[in-house]
Protein backbone atom coordinates (compact mmCIF):
# COMPACT_ATOMS: atom_id res chain seq x y z
CA UNK A 1 0.00 0.00 0.00
CA UNK A 2 2.17 2.86 -1.22
CA UNK A 3 0.45 6.03 -0.07
CA UNK A 4 1.19 9.44 -1.48
CA UNK A 5 3.27 11.10 1.26
CA UNK A 6 2.89 14.57 -0.25
CA UNK A 7 -0.85 14.09 -0.66
CA UNK A 8 -1.29 13.17 2.99
CA UNK A 9 0.85 16.16 4.07
CA UNK A 10 -1.27 18.46 1.89
CA UNK A 11 -4.41 17.00 3.45
CA UNK A 12 -3.01 17.62 6.94
CA UNK A 13 -2.22 21.25 6.09
CA UNK A 14 -5.71 21.75 4.66
CA UNK A 15 -7.26 20.19 7.78
CA UNK A 16 -5.41 22.57 10.09
CA UNK A 17 -5.98 25.66 7.95
CA UNK A 18 -9.68 24.89 7.61
CA UNK A 19 -10.06 24.28 11.33
CA UNK A 20 -10.58 20.52 11.07
CA UNK A 21 -7.46 19.39 12.93
CA UNK A 22 -7.80 16.13 14.84
CA UNK A 23 -7.30 16.18 18.59
CA UNK A 24 -4.09 14.42 19.60
CA UNK A 25 -2.35 14.86 16.22
CA UNK A 26 1.00 16.68 16.13
CA UNK A 27 1.00 19.36 13.43
CA UNK A 28 4.08 21.21 14.70
CA UNK A 29 6.20 20.37 11.65
CA UNK A 30 3.76 21.93 9.17
CA UNK A 31 5.08 25.50 9.67
CA UNK A 32 1.66 27.15 9.46
CA UNK A 33 0.88 30.83 9.97
CA UNK A 34 -0.75 31.76 13.29
CA UNK A 35 -4.53 31.11 13.37
CA UNK A 36 -5.40 34.80 13.06
CA UNK A 37 -3.50 35.00 9.75
CA UNK A 38 -4.97 31.88 8.11
CA UNK A 39 -7.12 32.56 5.08
CA UNK A 40 -10.42 30.79 5.89
CA UNK A 41 -12.90 33.09 4.19
CA UNK A 42 -13.59 34.12 0.60
CA UNK A 43 -14.79 37.55 -0.50
CA UNK A 44 -16.38 37.03 -3.89
CA UNK A 45 -18.17 39.30 -6.34
CA UNK A 46 -21.94 39.33 -5.85
CA UNK A 47 -24.19 37.20 -8.06
CA UNK A 48 -25.36 38.95 -11.22
CA UNK A 49 -28.93 39.26 -9.92
CA UNK A 50 -27.75 41.12 -6.80
CA UNK A 51 -27.42 44.75 -7.85
CA UNK A 52 -26.77 46.35 -4.47
CA UNK A 53 -24.05 44.28 -2.77
CA UNK A 54 -20.35 44.94 -3.35
CA UNK A 55 -19.20 41.49 -2.20
CA UNK A 56 -20.34 38.25 -0.59
CA UNK A 57 -18.50 36.61 2.29
CA UNK A 58 -18.27 32.81 2.17
CA UNK A 59 -16.61 30.02 4.10
CA UNK A 60 -13.53 28.65 2.38
CA UNK A 61 -15.31 25.56 1.03
CA UNK A 62 -18.63 27.12 -0.03
CA UNK A 63 -19.74 26.00 -3.48
CA UNK A 64 -21.61 29.25 -4.03
CA UNK A 65 -18.36 31.22 -4.09
CA UNK A 66 -16.69 29.22 -6.81
CA UNK A 67 -13.05 30.12 -7.22
CA UNK A 68 -13.52 33.84 -7.76
CA UNK A 69 -12.63 36.51 -5.27
CA UNK A 70 -9.93 36.73 -2.63
CA UNK A 71 -9.17 34.53 0.36
CA UNK A 72 -9.08 36.58 3.57
CA UNK A 73 -8.32 36.03 7.27
CA UNK A 74 -10.94 36.27 10.00
CA UNK A 75 -9.83 39.79 10.88
CA UNK A 76 -10.06 40.85 7.23
CA UNK A 77 -13.52 39.27 6.95
CA UNK A 78 -14.75 41.22 9.99
CA UNK A 79 -13.22 44.41 8.60
CA UNK A 80 -15.06 43.85 5.30
CA UNK A 81 -18.35 43.44 7.16
CA UNK A 82 -17.74 46.61 9.18
CA UNK A 83 -16.39 48.64 6.26
CA UNK A 84 -18.17 51.11 3.99
CA UNK A 85 -18.76 48.60 1.19
CA UNK A 86 -21.88 46.43 1.33
CA UNK A 87 -20.69 42.90 2.15
CA UNK A 88 -23.41 40.26 2.36
CA UNK A 89 -23.08 37.03 4.36
CA UNK A 90 -23.68 33.99 2.16
CA UNK A 91 -27.06 32.48 3.06
CA UNK A 92 -25.84 29.00 2.07
CA UNK A 93 -22.62 28.53 4.08
CA UNK A 94 -23.57 31.05 6.82
CA UNK A 95 -20.13 32.38 7.81
CA UNK A 96 -21.77 34.40 10.57
CA UNK A 97 -22.24 31.23 12.63
CA UNK A 98 -18.45 31.04 13.06
CA UNK A 99 -17.53 34.72 12.91
CA UNK A 100 -20.02 35.73 15.64
CA UNK A 101 -17.60 34.41 18.26
CA UNK A 102 -14.80 36.64 16.94
CA UNK A 103 -16.56 40.00 17.29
Amino acid sequence: MGGDVHGSADAAVRAVVEGRARAGENYASLDLPPPEQRKRWRLSPPPHQDGWADAYLHRRDCGQAGSTGAMVSGEEALAALAGPDVTVLCPVCRPDTVLKDRR
